[in-house]
């Protein structure tokens, strides 16, 4: 601010106050001091705040949340925009515009397309053409990066041919630019000579140039492609744009014959993928990244040989499940907890929080809590290292165990069986297939848990489910090498598969991971846990719950190991117990919840415990879900895992048991009896679970996820 003017600033009015910091600031950000810029407009945004001056108060929200978004601060950027959305005018679409950016650079494309949506339907009330314009090609960004070419492309076309659009040559030449990237991905020359190409020198030149490049790739000059790709800037723009340049320096390497070079670029795509991961707390905020690497991904499978089933192991394992490598740590926010406890009251219906005159309360708050958990502040810095394929076979070899690691590759369905003599890759067919397949028997593992024990139904819904899971069978485990001990690394699609019921894995331990990584860092981590400290909860309105908590109780008793039981369970007694015991045994109604995986909730006294509520870095290393179908997962944009026994996983529990499909309660109870019975007496978990669950289709679908567990 001009020193002569910050004397009188007293004498103005309180809106002209807040003018002159944020007009001080733009030009303190535009003189290159962003630091004095952002200090002008908090000054701004208290003055605003204090004499209740929105429309002001909104401006300093706005550009201090896009300082945030330019620091590379991804998390706050979202709670600064967020939090203009609500201040700001309905009718404001650049704030919209501007969030819905930063929604899509984290990958929330999803929140994204909904948020510019919404702008969209205002804008119809005002006609602005030139923000229709703008929402057009921020909504074919969006589903370049979802994968949905003819939509991007749609949107594009329409936006570079709009007349706002085209009297604004910048946002003409990045509508042409999205049309030729779509032609130039789906192996067609561009539209080049259409629109005008600008200079590499800033944003939209560089995406000029990587259009270029991939232009130059597809018509096999890798000479041009080389030439033109080193004048792409590495670290210009946001994630998308640097996965991308790292995608084509990868390909120009390849072309001309230099595979070393593209697998160093493959190498920094997942560690810089990694790093923005590690800016965020939120599970499905980091989920969501991986929406960016896509291409990348699918690229690093491509270019292996088949002969080498080593490397495409490490390919595979490079860029799955990266948002469950190491454990999510987050800062305490009170007024989340709040937020998540009137959720929690909602929906169990409790005095006041009928949603007969408010049908949209419900929707409302789970839609807040979501968007309050991407603000989620990670509070370390732990470094991300991939599991190699000579560890995982040394690991392999000291446990005897045989890892069977899928993945899909040019649209093929591919397992590479890893065991302590080497690594064999098969080929099992079209993964739309097998997919479908898993769907089939997925669905007959539910009606099995519904209606199995029904007279005169119950015999034909279990031939059914005997026939689809030996079809899967036929599929998944086509050749498989003989072993008494498995983990499994499925793809994310086949996570929840039920693995445990094919006939193929009958009599052995299995352990069911979404990472080899995960997997080796579980199996490395000790012995077991000596003296172990059993907490075990129960929720309302299971009959069976208090007798196999009971049972339960006494079978750790006369093991000498102390119990903390609690037959009628509140949110609280589960996040005290997965913070200071060892295992923790929940048996409750569950809910998986399709539309909203980190939804899925246990069923206590209070009400439902949300998956949002698990806490950071939790003491409990092992967690048995004795609750229906949270072992789910569904698979969001990146082919990343979300749901109750995932959420487990990610926030750092070691090993999870849980049923993947509705179980008969009677079932339930036998199951859970004799699986504490085993793991007192010693046994590892694998083994328990294979145990207590021997010669009993129905049992298999409960599983064991991440790694095993025993005590000593």
């Amino acid at each position: 601010m001009d020193p002569a003017i910050r004397p009188h600033l007293a004498d103005l009015r309180p809106f002209e106050q807040a003018a002159v910091h944020i007009n001080s600031a733009l030009a303190h950000i535009g003189l290159g001091d962003p630091e004095r810029g952002r200090a002008e407009l908090v000054l701004a945004r208290a003055v605003a705040a204090t004499h209740r001056l929105p429309l002001q108060e909104t401006k300093a929200t706005h550009n201090l949340a896009w300082l945030d978004y330019l620091d590379g601060d991804l998390p706050r950027a979202l709670v600064g925009l967020r939090a203009a959305h609500v201040l700001g005018s309905p009718d404001d679409s650049r704030v919209a515009i501007d969030l819905a950016q930063v929604l899509a650079e984290a990958g929330l494309i999803d929140e994204a397309e909904a948020t510019l949506t919404a702008a969209l339907t205002a804008l119809g009330r005002r006609r602005s053409a030139i923000d229709r314009g703008d929402i057009l090609i921020d909504l074919a960004q969006c589903e370049l990066v979802r994968g949905d070419l003819t939509a991007a492309r749609r949107h594009a076309r329409s936006a570079a041919l709009g007349p706002a659009v085209q009297d604004r040559r910048g946002r003409q030449v990045e509508a042409g630019l999205i049309v030729d990237l779509i032609d130039v991905i789906r192996g067609r020359h561009s539209t080049r000579g259409t629109f005008p190409v600008p200079a590499a020198g800033d944003a939209l030149g560089q995406l000029a140039l990587r259009v270029r490049v991939e232009q130059a790739l597809v018509d096999g000059d890798p000479f041009l492609a080389a030439r033109l790709v080193r004048g792409v800037e590495p670290r210009s723009g946001g994630l998308g744009p640097k996965l991308h340049t790292i995608l084509l320096r990868a390909r120009v390497a390849d072309a001309q014959g230099e595979p070393l070079q593209a697998e160093r670029m493959m190498r920094e795509g997942a560690r810089l993928l990694a790093g923005a991961r590690a800016a965020s707390g939120s599970l499905s905020l980091r989920a969501a990244m991986s929406v960016h690497a896509r291409r990348l991904a699918d690229y690093d499978l491509e270019r292996v040989q088949d002969r080498s089933p080593t490397r495409l192991f490490t390919a595979a394992e490079r860029w799955r499940a990266g948002s469950m490598r190491r454990p999510v740590e987050i800062v305490e926010d009170p007024e989340f907890s709040a937020l998540v406890g009137r959720l929690r009251r909602v929906r169990a219906g409790g005095p006041h929080t009928s949603t007969a005159d408010d049908p949209s309360l419900l929707p409302r708050l789970e839609a807040e809590v979501a968007r309050r958990s991407w603000e989620a502040l990670r509070a370390d810095t732990d470094g991300d290292v991939i599991a190699g394929h000579r560890a995982v076979a040394a690991e392999l070899a000291r446990t005897g165990t045989i890892l069977m690691s899928f993945h899909v590759r040019r649209r093929r369905l591919q397992r590479v069986d890893l065991t302590s003599d080497g690594a064999r890759l098969r080929d099992l067919g079209s993964v739309r297939s097998a997919l479908d397949l898993a769907a089939r028997a997925a669905a007959d593992v539910r009606d099995l848990g519904a209606m199995g024990s029904i007279p005169g139904i119950g015999e034909r819904v279990r031939a059914g489910t005997r026939a689809s899971v030996e079809r899967l069978d036929r599929v998944l485990l086509a050749g498989m090498p003989r072993g008494r001990a498995f983990a499994i690394v499925p793809t994310q699609a086949l996570l929840s598969a039920p693995w445990r019921m094919l006939p193929g894995l009958a009599g052995a331990g299995v352990i069911v991971s979404p990472s080899a990584t995960m997997w080796l860092q579980r199996s490395r981590a000790g012995p077991g846990v000596e003296d172990p400290v059993i907490a075990l909860i129960g929720g309302p309105g299971l009959g069976q719950a208090a007798r196999e908590l009971d049972v339960a109780r006494r079978v750790w008793r006369r093991a000498a190991h102390p119990v903390r039981l609690r037959r009628t369970g509140r949110s609280d007694h589960v996040t005290t117990s997965l913070r200071d015991a060892d295992l923790v045994h929940i048996c409750a109604h569950g809910r998986h919840d399709g539309q909203a995986p980190l939804m899925s909730s246990l069923l206590l006294a209070d009400g439902p415990f949300l998956a949002h509520e698990l806490p950071s870095r939790p003491r409990a290393s092992h967690v048995v879900l004795a609750a229906c179908a949270v072992g789910q997962a569904e698979v969001g944009v990146g082919d990343e895992p979300l749901g109750f026994a995932a959420a487990m996983l990610a926030r750092g529990v070691a090993s999870v048991v849980a049923p993947t499909a509705p179980v008969d309660d009677a079932l339930a109870e036998e199951v859970m009896v004799a699986y504490h019975r085993e793991l007192a007496a010693g046994e590892s978990a694998s083994t328990a679970l294979q145990r207590a669950t021997a010669d009993r289709l129905d049992a298999g679908v409960f599983c064991l996820y991440g790694g095993d567990w025993r005590m000593r």
